[in-house]
């Protein structure tokens, strides 16, 4: 009887471990960060860009064409940000950022995409309202 209750409670320490060594493996590697968020109710677009990059400074200015108006997605709004890497360093290295220039969507659930595509004004618009679901985008 000794030796069948030494037996569960050891079982249970090592499945206990290896939950734990999971959850730690994956939040190190962003998927919990990214996969489990509750999201903010908001959705954003963010810019983290190197002011010495010259892809940056072309990218720049399509950016900022998108944060003069007010743009609003299916009814909710969204705000558009950049981090800078040396003014806004722990941003950039909570991101994970790899390169510059980096886009990335976060929307009201706490989902995250990267955009990868051409960086004209009229491109991030388009994916901005096919990752939101968009038949119904306003840039006042």
């Amino acid at each position: 009887m000794k030796y069948s209750m030494n037996w569960k409670l050891i079982t249970l320490g090592v499945v206990l471990f290896a939950l734990l060594a999971g959850v730690a493996y994956y939040s190190r590697r962003g998927f919990v960060r990214s996969g489990f968020q509750s999201g903010n109710g908001k959705n954003e677009f963010i810019m983290y860009y190197a002011d010495w990059c010259p892809h940056c400074k072309t990218a720049l200015p399509e950016f900022e064409k998108l944060n003069s108006k007010p743009l609003v997605v299916n009814g909710l709004p969204v705000t558009f940000s950049k981090y800078e890497a040396s003014k806004d360093a722990s941003k950039v290295k909570e991101a994970n950022v790899k390169g510059f220039p980096t886009f990335v969507l976060t929307t009201a659930e706490g989902e995250t995409a990267e955009y990868t595509g051409k960086r004209s004004a009229d491109d991030i618009l388009a994916f901005i309202n096919d990752k939101l679901g968009g038949n119904n985008i306003q840039n006042q």
